[in-house]
């Protein structure tokens, strides 16, 4: 017996050779639907992950304000969101290199995490819109031969 017959064919003869192809082609469109979902979700999991240890290091949601002193000397001052009251906190940084490099890797992890969040959503609507049209094609493909 030939093994790679396609499905229409073990089905039966009753369809035309064109019909054949064409739920064929798409019966092996639905075959790799299983590893699809299972590397959004595994994508998914890594998104979170990631989210999780930036929040952990912690982040700064801020706009840098570098200023010169007036002996030529550079500082950074963190200016945050307006409160409630409409006034902006400030927070004084200085310029020790060590202090300004952790406000900065702050500042990217928030920025990190933030373009991060925005995949994980386009990553979780096409997982669940896919899942939503693998359901309703099956339902409508059910209903069709009632």
């Amino acid at each position: 017996m030939n093994t790679h017959m396609t499905t229409m064919q073990r089905i039966g003869p009753a369809l035309t050779p064109e019909l054949a192809g064409f739920i064929d082609s798409y019966s092996r469109l639905a075959l790799e639907l299983p590893g699809q979902m299972a590397a959004a979700g595994i994508e998914i999991e890594a998104t979170e992950a990631r989210m999780r240890e930036l929040a952990r290091q912690g982040m700064i949601r801020a706009d840098q304000d570098w200023r010169t002193s007036r002996r030529n000397a550079r500082y950074l001052t963190l200016v945050f969101s307006a409160d409630a009251s409409g006034k902006r906190l400030r927070k004084y940084i200085g310029r020790d290199p060590a202090k300004v490099q952790e406000a900065l890797e702050a500042l990217d992890r928030a920025v990190e995490y933030d373009r991060l969040n925005k995949r994980l959503q386009r990553l979780m609507e096409g997982l669940f819109a896919g899942a939503c049209d693998i359901l309703t094609a099956s339902r409508r493909l059910a209903s069709v031969r009632r």
